[in-house]
C-alpha cells in the first residue's frame, strides 16, 4: 500500500485497518510512504519487490503489472471504491444561502460532484484544489478565507482542522459554516462553525478494497470492479450527528 506520512492520524488508523483487515486473509502489508503525490518512487519501490497487488491512495491513468485498487477515483486500469455522494451533497446544499467554497484535493471526485450538486442547487460556488504539502496548503486557505465565503465544503479532516485553526488565529470576525466529510470522527466536530457532515464508513472502505483486490489476485480473470459505498447528510445539531463527535481521534 502507498501511504502518506504516518504521522497523520487518519494515513496511521488507515494502514492499521488495512494490516489487520489482510491478516486476516493471510495476506502480509508492505507499506511504502509517500507524502508528496506524486506516488512515482513509492509505487517503483513497491513493483521492485513483486508484490501481488496494491492498494492506491487515490487512482491515476498509470496501467500497473500488477493488480490494483484505489478509492476516490475513476479508472480504466484498476478496480475503485467510492462513496456515493451525489445526493448527500445535494441535501447538504440545498437551501444554503450565500456563497460556497470547495477545497478538495487533486483527482479526487469530490470537486466534479460538488460542482454538480451546486449546479442543481442553484448555489454560488468556487472550488480549488489544495496541495498535499501541509505548508503550501496553509496558504492557500489564507487566501481564500480572505475571500470570505459564505461556506466551506471539505473532504479531508487534517484540512479542516487547519482551517479551524487559522480562523482562530487571523480571521476572528469571521464565522463561515463548514460542511465536512465524515470518513473519521474526533473533537473537531464539535466546533460551532460545524454545518453538517457527509458520512461513509471507513471500515467498509477498507474491508471493500481488500476484498476486491485479493479476488483480483486470486483470479487473474476476474472484472474490474467499481463500487459505490453508501453515504448520507447528517445536520449538525441533529442525535445522529452528537454520536459522531469524540473525544479521541478514530475512523468510521
Amino acid at each position: 500500500m502507498i501511504s502518506g506520512d504516518l504521522t497523520n492520524a487518519y494515513c496511521a488508523h488507515f494502514a492499521d485497518l488495512t494490516l489487520r483487515v489482510l491478516k486476516e486473509r493471510d495476506y502480509q502489508l508492505l507499506l511504502a510512504l509517500d507524502s508528496s503525490g506524486e506516488k512515482g518512487e513509492a509505487l517503483q519501490s513497491l513493483l521492485a519487490r513483486e508484490v501481488d497487488g496494491i492498494i492506491l491512495p487515490q487512482g491515476d491513468e498509470s496501467k500497473l503489472p500488477c493488480p490494483a485498487v484505489a478509492a476516490d477515483c475513476h479508472s480504466k486500469f484498476f478496480s475503485t471504491i467510492n462513496p456515493d455522494i451525489a445526493q448527500p451533497l445535494q441535501q447538504a446544499l440545498s437551501g444554503i444561502s450565500g456563497r460556497v467554497s470547495g477545497i478538495f484535493f487533486p483527482h479526487s471526485l469530490w470537486q466534479e460532484e460538488f460542482e454538480r450538486a451546486a449546479r442543481c442547487s442553484g448555489v454560488t460556488n468556487d472550488s480549488v484544489c489544495l496541495s498535499l504539502k501541509r505548508e503550501l496548503r496553509l496558504g492557500e486557505l489564507r487566501k481564500l478565507c480572505a475571500t470570505r465565503p459564505d461556506y466551506f465544503i471539505t473532504s479531508g479532516w487534517e484540512t479542516l482542522t487547519m482551517l479551524l485553526e487559522l480562523l482562530d488565529a487571523e480571521f476572528p470576525d469571521y464565522t463561515p459554516h463548514i460542511l465536512l466529510h465524515a470518513n473519521c470522527t474526533g473533537p473537531f466536530l464539535n466546533d460551532r462553525r460545524m454545518a453538517g457532515v457527509i458520512y461513509s464508513s471507513t471500515t467498509q472502505l477498507v474491508r471493500e478494497m481488500c476484498d476486491v483486490l485479493i479476488d483480483r489476485i486470486e483470479n487473474p480473470g476476474a472484472p474490474l470492479e467499481e463500487r459505490r459505498l453508501p453515504s448520507h447528510y447528517i445536520p449538525a445539531g441533529t442525535p445522529e450527528y452528537a454520536q459522531l463527535v469524540s473525544r479521541k481521534f478514530r475512523l468510521t
